[in-house]
Formats: structure tokens, C-alpha cells, sequence
């Protein structure tokens, strides 16, 4: 058992001399085995750490048929399988709590991996990748809420501050660094955490790394975000747009290419207009040619939709620019030395349409394969926009020949039903059931409510897990 958890330890790169390997292993009492459904959803199963090693070898059966999308109940009984490449220690500081937290693969009965898994998914996806010569990298930007009661029992934002404001309130200081001490503890790269543009909203950066880790990772701080929250009588919701007229809150994704051959940056070219490679602007052609068709993959709510409109630092175009906050996709800015001195290392496509609600398993992979097809086909990426296009109207916008993501969970879902590309990224099943799944919820919330941008309904916080929120 020791040796199982000293190699868990190390993958976790937790390093300890082998005079206090002993006290680390022996201060864990269980181990918790985590995996998503399909729209994201983590679902947990704990066991005593005097089990873990049995179920790290030969995994964990669980009922299927009772996570949403997985399988139906004549055929229920699935697998979790733990990645002993993704365990994180939980940072809880109770000591008859103290745990462990693995990432497993969704296995059917046989032992092999579930194709219409979304883990999977992305594990075909990067492989992909790598056949054609890459090695992608992920650094993600998550971005949330934390709320507290007000004397009417509703939510209303923790605080009144705004981007990256110092805070002078031990309260919400303590809330920030507990949170960058948990993180560390976890063992998740942090960058760095700051106060949002709006009242109560923070973002937590990861370090950039590997599509799977980076989405281990991310499914990971979520999860210790709103433990962190709730340990101060605090609700941290990742809900895309919880207030009308605040700004929302997206998951901005940046995203480089390596070559595998050369360890180096493919989408930097020194000479080249803006740094940015053949490759980086095939990559940018794939995905603003595909974007609309799995942004059902992106931005997966009905409430997605309503942070996506002009006038609130989110983006509505599909184009891209350097350090323009108004595009689906920019290259952010970064000095030429930074460059020259990494060999191009820091180059990279930022994703601003992605919001917290998305399986980051599946908005990974849509956006690693939808640039690969551009790199394959060599596709053409447009000029720049390097303008601010909410100051533009209409007409000059068509004039420009740029067409606007989705306005509605219901015009995404269109574009999705339309789209062999998602289809063949997904496969059949795993369409369906999220189709299946996305038009029930569609229609539940049409029932309802008559769709306007600008209103939050109490559908959509219910959905969300905000209740009686002002």
C-alpha cells in the first residue's frame, strides 16, 4: 500500500525525503475518485485509504445508468478507473478528514475505455495531436462570483471592489490567500488570483500544461473554489452571468501548439507579422471556421448565451486580433524580448468565448481538433481586427464581412445538429445524448420564460444553484 501511495505522491510531485515519506503517507485516510458527466458535473466516490489500493488496480464499478448521459439502466454498471498520473491531496485541515483525490477514467465492464466519455474524447483528440507532430498546452483563466445572504436571505455580490483592487478587508484578503494556500497544497499550479472588474468577482489563472492535466487541474480548483467559499459561509458560483448588468464570468482558455521534434513553440515565428506562425494562423483559421458549430461545447447553458453581448468585456465576433478584448479569439500581448529570450515560448491563441459551465474535457478537445483540421487543410485565417467592434455598427461590422457567435442556447443548439464536424469528434452517442439532453433543457426553460438577454430569470438561478438571489 505504501509503495501504490509513494508512487501516487511523486506523480502529485508532493517531494519529501524518505526519512518523512512514512508521516506524510500515514496523515491520509482516504482517497476520493472523481469523474464528470457529460456536461460537466463532478461526481465523487470516497473510500477508506485500506481500499484504494484495490480500486487503483482494478478500478470502481458505479451505476451509470444514474449519471447523467453515461448509459442506459438495462446496461448501468460502469467503471471508474483512477489515473494515478492525476491525484491531487486535498487540503482540508481536519485530520480525520485528510484526503486524497484521484481522477478517473470512465471504463465500460471489460475494462476499456468508454468511447462516448468525454476524458476519452480529449485522450483521442491529443493523440491525435501528437501523430500530426504536437504536443498542445493549456493555461486556463477561471472566473467567478462569490456571494453572501443579505438580510432578505437573497445573494447579492461579497463585495463592492473591482479589477484587482487591494482590498482592505481582512475578510476577503483572508478569502484570497486561504484560497492560493489551498490550491498549492492541492498541488494545482497557480499564477496568480485577483479581483475581477465587477463587485464580488474574482479569477483564479492556472499555470499553463497539458490538455489532461489542465482540465484534471481545472475540474480540481472548481471544486476547491467553492469548498473554500463555503468554509466561509460564502457561495462561489461559476454561474456565466448571475446579474444582468455586471460584467459575466468566462473561462478564458490560451492555448499554444509545441513541435515535438524541435520542443519548440510552433505557432512563434520571429519574422513573421504579429510573431505568430503558418501554423498559428491555420490553427486560428480551423477554429473561427468551426466555432459556431460546437459552441454548444463552449458555452452550454441557457444563461451562457446572456454574459455573450456587447458592452460587458465579453466577446460577440467571430475574428480575431492581437490584444483586441472585443474578438472570439486574440493574441495576447506579449513583449518581443519575452520572445527572443524563450524562443517564442509564451505564443498563444486566446479563447474568450469559453464559460465556467462547459465540460473543459470536451471544449479542450473541440478546440485542439478544430485546429488541427485548419493546420491540415492549411486553411486561411482573415486579416486581424485590431479595432474595438462594439463602437461599430451593424452595417460596418457586415461590411467587414464578420458574422457573431451564437445569441441563444437555441441557435447554438441548430448549429450543432447542422454539424458533421461535432459529430465525427464526438461520435454518434455521445452527440445524442448532449442534444438529447441540451433540447429537454431548452425546452423546460421555454416553458416558462420568453428569452431577453438582459433578464436573469429564476429558472436560470435555480439552474445554477442560486436561490432567492436580489
Amino acid at each position: 500500500m505504501k509503495k501504490l501511495l509513494a508512487l501516487c505522491l511523486l506523480f502529485a510531485n508532493i517531494k519529501a525525503d524518505s526519512s518523512k515519506q512514512d508521516i506524510q503517507l500515514n496523515k491520509f485516510h482516504y482517497m476520493d475518485f472523481f469523474f464528470l458527466d457529460i456536461l460537466g458535473n463532478p461526481k465523487c466516490i470516497t473510500l477508506p485509504m485500506d481500499k484504494a489500493q484495490n480500486a487503483c488496480k482494478y478500478g470502481i464499478f458505479f451505476d451509470g445508468s444514474s449519471v447523467l448521459g453515461y448509459t442506459s439502466i438495462n446496461e448501468s454498471d460502469l467503471l471508474a478507473r483512477p489515473d494515478t498520473h492525476a491525484l491531487f491531496v486535498l487540503p482540508w485541515g481536519m485530520e480525520e478528514t485528510s484526503s486524497l483525490a484521484m481522477m478517473c477514467d470512465i471504463c465500460t465492464i471489460d475494462g476499456n475505455l468508454s468511447t462516448s466519455s468525454p476524458r476519452t474524447i480529449l485522450k483521442h483528440v491529443v493523440k491525435d495531436a501528437s501523430n500530426q507532430g504536437f504536443s498542445p498546452y493549456f493555461g486556463v483563466e477561471i472566473e467567478f462570483y462569490l456571494l453572501k445572504k443579505n438580510d432578505q436571505g437573497g445573494y447579492v455580490p461579497v463585495d463592492a471592489f473591482g479589477y484587482c483592487e487591494a482590498m482592505p478587508n481582512y475578510v476577503f484578503k483572508n478569502f484570497q490567500t486561504s484560497l492560493v494556500n489551498a490550491l498549492k497544497k492541492t498541488g494545482i499550479d497557480v499564477e496568480k488570483v485577483h479581483h475581477e472588474v465587477a463587485h464580488g468577482q474574482y479569477e483564479v489563472v492556472l499555470k499553463y500544461t497539458d490538455p489532461i492535466h489542465a482540465a484534471d487541474s481545472l475540474v480540481m480548483t472548481k471544486y476547491i473554489i467553492q469548498a473554500a467559499a463555503q468554509s466561509q459561509g460564502l457561495l462561489a458560483t461559476f454561474m456565466p452571468k448571475p446579474f444582468a448588468h455586471q460584467n459575466g464570468s468566462g473561462m478564458h482558455m490560451h492555448v499554444s501548439f509545441f513541435d515535438k521534434e524541435t520542443e519548440n513553440n510552433a505557432f512563434y515565428n520571429e519574422h513573421a507579422k504579429n510573431s505568430l506562425s503558418d501554423i498559428g494562423l491555420h490553427f486560428i483559421a480551423g477554429n473561427l471556421n468551426r466555432l459556431k458549430q460546437c459552441e454548444l461545447l463552449l458555452n452550454t447553458s441557457v444563461n451562457s448565451f446572456k454574459r455573450l453581448v456587447p458592452g460587458y468585456e465579453a466577446p460577440v465576433y467571430l475574428c480575431w486580433g492581437s490584444k483586441n478584448r472585443s474578438a472570439a479569439l486574440r493574441i495576447p500581448d506579449i513583449t518581443k524580448f519575452a520572445l527572443h529570450d524563450t524562443h517564442g515560448a509564451p505564443m498563444r491563441v486566446e479563447f474568450r468565448i469559453p464559460d465556467g459551465s462547459c465540460n473543459p474535457y470536451l471544449a479542450f478537445a473541440a478546440i485542439i481538433e478544430a485546429g488541427l483540421q485548419g493546420i491540415k487543410n492549411k486553411e486561411k485565417a482573415p486579416e486581424p481586427i485590431e479595432h474595438n467592434l462594439y463602437h461599430y455598427s451593424e452595417d460596418e461590422i457586415a461590411e467587414l464581412g464578420i458574422s457573431t457567435i451564437a445569441t441563444s442556447l437555441g441557435e447554438a443548439l441548430d448549429e450543432y445538429k447542422n454539424s458533421e464536424f461535432v459529430q465525427l469528434l464526438l461520435g454518434g452517442t455521445l452527440y445524442n445524448k448532449i442534444l438529447e439532453i441540451k433540447e429537454k433543457e431548452l425546452s423546460a426553460y421555454s416553458k416558462n420564460e420568453v428569452h431577453n438577454a438582459f433578464v436573469i430569470t429564476d429558472w436560470e438561478r435555480n439552474y445554477h444553484s442560486i436561490q432567492n438571489q436580489e
